[in-house]
C-alpha cells in the first residue's frame, strides 16, 4: 500500500510535496494508517486530535493514544476538548463544523499547507448512499471528494480492507470506536446492514462502485464544464446583476433555455411567493422580452421568434 499511495500522490496530488501538513489523527485504524504511511514518506506534519466527550473515559483514552504515538515519532500535537448539548441527531453535524472550524484555525495560526483526512473508498460509498435516501442531484452521487478547498483525502482510492491488511502486516495499534457497532445514526445503520447485503449480492461490490463513483464524478465534470461555457457565452454579471448577451441568431437558443428552466422545472409560485401578484412573473418577462430579436411589445410576434414566446408570456402573466 505505501508504494500505491505514494504513486497516487504523484500522479494526483503532487501538489503535497514539500508542504507542510495538518492530520486530523482520531485514533482509529484509517487515521493512524494515514499517519504511518506519511511519515514513512517523510513529510513534514503536525497532529489534529478533537475530543467531543462523547463516550467519556474511552474518548479520554483516544487522546492519550494519539498524544502518546505522536511523541514516539516526534511530531507536533494540537488537541482540544469540545463539549456538546444539543439534540443527539445533530451531534454529528455540530462535531464536523467544529473540528472544521478548529482544523482551519490551526491552518492559518502554525502556517500549516493543506489539513489531511482518512476518509477512504466505503466512506464514500456511504455518503453516496445517504445522499441517495435523502433525495440529491449528481454532486451528490459523486460521493467525498478528494480535494476540498484545503482539506485533501489521500486514502480515498483505498478500499478499508487494504487499510487493514496494512495496519496488520506493519502491527499497527489502533483504537476501536465503539459507538461504530451501534446503529444511532444513519451512516452506521448503512455502514452495519445495508452494505453487508450489497457484498452479499456482489462480492465485488466495493470495486464496482468504486467505478461508478469515478464515472459519475467525470460525467458531472462535463456537464459542469459545458454549463460554464454556456454561462460564459450568454451571461455576464455586472453590479450584482445577471445580464443576458445577445448573439445573434443563438438569442432563440438562450430563449429556449430559460423556457425550458422556468417552464419544465418547479412551478414559478414555489420559487417566489411574489409570483401570485404577477410581480416576478412581470420582471422575468421584461428581462425575457429584451432578449427576443424583436420586442415582444412593440412588435407582433412573427414566425422567425421562436412560437413558445406566447405560451412563456401567458404564464408569466396569468394570475
Amino acid at each position: 500500500m505505501l508504494d500505491l499511495i505514494n504513486k497516487h500522490i504523484d500522479n494526483d496530488l503532487s501538489f503535497l510535496h514539500g508542504k507542510k501538513l495538518l492530520v486530523c489523527v482520531s485514533g482509529g485504524i484509517d487515521s493512524v494508517v494515514l499517519l504511518h504511511l506519511l511519515n514513512k514518506m517523510n513529510y513534514k506534519i503536525g497532529v489534529a486530535h478533537c475530543n467531543f466527550k462523547l463516550r467519556h473515559k474511552e474518548s479520554d483514552d483516544d487522546s492519550f493514544f494519539v498524544e502518546n504515538l505522536c511523541n514516539k515519532i516526534s511530531v507536533p500535537f494540537y488537541i482540544k476538548d469540545f463539549n456538546i448539548n444539543i439534540p443527539k441527531h445533530s451531534v454529528q453535524m455540530a462535531a464536523r463544523k467544529l473540528r472544521y472550524d478548529w482544523f482551519y484555525e490551526l491552518l492559518e495560526l502554525y502556517k500549516y499547507d493543506f489539513i489531511l483526512t482518512a476518509h477512504h473508498l466505503n466512506d464514500s460509498i456511504e455518503t453516496f448512499l445517504i445522499n441517495l435516501t435523502r433525495s440529491t442531484g449528481i454532486d451528490g452521487l459523486t460521493g467525498i471528494k478528494s480535494i476540498n478547498n484545503k482539506v485533501v483525502r489521500p486514502l480515498l482510492p483505498f478500499n478499508k480492507s487494504q487499510i487493514i491488511d496494512y495496519a496488520n502486516d506493519n502491527n499497527i495499534k489502533w483504537r476501536e470506536d465503539s459507538s461504530n457497532l451501534k446503529d444511532n445514526y444513519l451512516r452506521n445503520k448503512i455502514r452495519n446492514k445495508l452494505v453487508p447485503i450489497l457484498r452479499d449480492i456482489d462480492s465485488d461490490f466495493t470495486n464496482n462502485f468504486s467505478k461508478t463513483i469515478y464515472r459519475l464524478n467525470e460525467s458531472n465534470l462535463i456537464l459542469k464544464e459545458h454549463i460554464q461555457n454556456f454561462k460564459s457565452v450568454n451571461f455576464q454579471t455586472k453590479n450584482d446583476e445577471i445580464l443576458i448577451l445577445p448573439h445573434g441568431e443563438y438569442e432563440i437558443n438562450v430563449a429556449h433555455y430559460i423556457y425550458e428552466l422556468i417552464v419544465l422545472s418547479l412551478p414559478l409560485k414555489r420559487v417566489h411567493p411574489g409570483v401570485e401578484d404577477g410581480t416576478l412573473g412581470s420582471d422575468i418577462l421584461k428581462k425575457l422580452e429584451d432578449l427576443s430579436p424583436k420586442s415582444l411589445k412593440n412588435n407582433p410576434p412573427k414566425d422567425d421568434i421562436d412560437p413558445r414566446w406566447d405560451t412563456l408570456k401567458k404564464l408569466l402573466t396569468d394570475k
